[in-house]
C-alpha cells in the first residue's frame, strides 16, 4: 500500500485509516498528514480528514484542528461540512456547529447528522433548545415512528435496509461484510441511511448492537469501532417485494 500511495495520495488515507483502527496513534497520525499533504483533490482531502482534525484536537493542537477543518469547509462537501461542524461540536461552540450540520442538509439532503447532533446535544447539556428542529424532521425520518426490534421480529429476506458496501478489518472483527444489510441498530428498525445515522448518533456508547441478514438468515452482532463509525461506505438498499 506505501508503493501504491506513492502513485496515488488515496492510499495514505486508506493506511492511515488502517493504522486508526488499531489503535496505533502515531501511524496513522503519520499517513493521514501525508495524505493531506500530498493530495491534490480537495474533495478528497475534505472527506478524509476528519480523524486528523479530532486528533489535534484531543491532543492539544487546536491551531491545527481549526486550520485542517477550515480547509476542508472550503470545499463544500458533505465530509468537509461534518467535519467542520464536528469541531465546533468538540469546541463547544453549538451554535456554530448547528450552522454547518445546517449547510449540509440543505446542500445534501442529510438531515440525521443535525438531528444526531441536536440529540447529543440535549444528552450533553440538558437544554431542549433544538428539540423543535427534531420534532419538524423527526416524521420525516421515520415516517412510521421509532419500531423496537428483535431478531425473531423478522421472518423474510428484508426489501429495505442498510447495505454494507465496502469492507475492512474492523468490519471483520465484528463479524460483518461486504454485502450484509444492517437492518436495526441498537434495538431500533433502520430503513435507510439516514435512519442509520440518526440512530448512531443518539448515544456515545461504543458497543453498537446490530441484527444483519447475511443473505440467508439474521444474526445479531456487536462491535466498538470509534466514534461509532467504521469508516467504509454503507449505502441504502431497497428491493421492491416481487409480484
Amino acid at each position: 500500500m506505501v508503493r501504491y500511495a506513492k502513485l496515488n495520495p488515496a492510499g495514505y488515507f486508506t493506511l492511515g485509516r488502517y493504522f486508526a483502527d488499531r489503535q496505533a496513534v502515531g501511524k496513522a497520525a503519520e499517513y493521514y498528514e501525508k495524505g493531506v499533504e500530498l493530495a491534490t483533490d480537495a474533495v478528497l482531502v475534505a472527506n478524509n480528514c476528519d480523524w486528523l482534525v479530532r486528533h489535534y484536537f484531543q491532543n492539544g493542537q487546536r491551531e491545527k484542528a481549526e486550520a485542517l477543518a477550515d480547509r476542508a469547509v472550503e470545499v463544500y462537501s458533505s465530509g468537509g461540512l461534518r467535519t467542520k461542524a464536528e469541531l465546533m461540536e468538540m469546541e463547544k461552540k453549538y451554535d456554530e456547529a448547528l450552522e454547518y450540520f445546517r449547510r449540509n442538509e440543505e446542500r445534501y439532503n442529510q438531515p440525521g447528522p443535525l438531528v444526531g447532533f441536536c440529540a447529543r446535544y440535549k444528552a450533553e447539556t440538558g437544554d431542549s433548545r433544538f428539540d423543535k428542529l427534531v420534532q419538524e424532521r423527526f416524521k420525516t425520518l421515520f415516517p412510521r415512528g421509532i419500531e423496537k426490534v428483535r431478531t425473531t421480529d423478522f421472518k423474510s429476506a428484508p426489501t429495505e435496509g442498510v447495505l454494507i458496501s465496502e469492507d475492512n478489518e474492523l468490519l471483520r472483527q465484528a463479524g460483518l461484510k461486504k454485502g450484509d444489510i444492517i437492518v436495526a441498530l441498537d434495538g431500533k428498525r433502520v430503513y435507510d441511511m439516514t435512519q442509520y445515522q440518526y440512530v448512531r448518533e443518539l448515544t456515545n456508547v461504543s458497543v453498537m448492537d446490530f441484527i444483519v441478514w447475511t443473505g440467508a438468515k439474521f444474526e445479531e452482532k456487536n462491535a466498538s469501532p470509534l466514534k461509532r463509525r467504521f469508516g467504509v461506505q454503507f449505502t441504502h438498499f431497497y428491493q421492491p417485494n416481487k409480484q
